[in-house]
């Protein structure tokens, strides 16, 4: 039912399985439209925030529902709205000034922090996060991203490998993994991690992106990457498959020397 879907969706959050934890809480409200504290986290999940336009779209209308059940909501899900309210209509100032007004009011709730952090890109939030919660592999996702936005590699992969050891299941981890091995090599750790990614969750398109990154680095036939590509199309979102087919298109044109299709 809604309630178990709820609760699962929030194991898998903690556990660094993101892409789990936004079907679960997506099937919930699917079961129960009225169940405001699944809709406030799903108009905060990451993916949901930094996709393309159809998720943003997505999380919009999320955070919209949610706003309707507000008296429904505790005080500490009513901060957490507030948070989702911010990012999306919020100044640059507003946001951070809710963040840590946010966080100062829960400074001892490590979910809590993990959003106003994460939303506010505010690495000590997260940090005291993990410090709080050990065993919360989100927020050590969420810390290894914000090192490798920063430039600090060897800490971004640091954290997820020790996320790793507590959470060897965590996508999420994975996926920054595959990330920091993109941006430094070498091209058959990033297969690795890619090849785990897809083990650990085949139904998320990412594993098979990073996937063909790293074949296309070391000069796999066309045909291979082409069936990749389709993989990675057919389990992407309805609202993002045109953009997503446009791109691969484009790259696969420009990896085979079309220059042509490729603009």
């Amino acid at each position: 039912d809604a309630a178990a879907a709820y609760i699962d969706g929030l194991r898998a959050f903690r556990d660094g399985n993101g892409f789990k934890a936004r079907s679960q809480l997506q099937r919930a409200v699917t079961l129960d439209p009225h169940l405001g504290p699944a809709l406030v986290r799903l108009a905060m999940m990451p993916r949901l925030t930094v996709s393309g336009t159809g998720s943003l779209e997505l999380a919009r209308r999320y955070l919209e529902d949610a706003a309707t059940l507000r008296e429904t909501l505790n005080g500490r899900d009513q901060q957490l709205l507030r948070l989702g309210q911010a990012f999306r209509t919020g100044t640059p100032e507003e946001r951070g000034r809710v963040c840590i007004e946010v966080a100062a009011a829960f400074a001892s709730d490590s979910e809590v922090l993990y959003w106003a952090g994460s939303l506010g890109a505010i690495l000590g939030l997260l940090r005291q996060a993990v410090d709080l919660d050990a065993g919360f592999a989100a927020a050590m996702n969420a810390v290894a991203h914000l090192e490798q936005a920063s430039g600090d590699i060897a800490a971004s992969l640091a954290t997820t490998d020790r996320c790793l050891a507590i959470s060897p299941g965590a996508s999420d981890c994975l996926e920054a993994r595959a990330a920091a091995h993109n941006l430094v090599g070498p091209c058959d750790t990033l297969e690795n991690d890619a090849t785990q990614l897809v083990a650990v969750q085949p139904s998320d398109p990412e594993g098979y992106v990073y996937l063909s990154t790293a074949l296309m680095s070391r000069g796999a036939p066309t045909e291979a990457l082409q069936q990749l590509a389709r993989k990675a199309e057919a389990l992407t979102p309805d609202s993002e498959r045109h953009d997503v087919a446009l791109r691969d298109a484009a790259l696969l044109a420009a990896y085979s020397g079309d220059f042509a299709n490729a603009e």
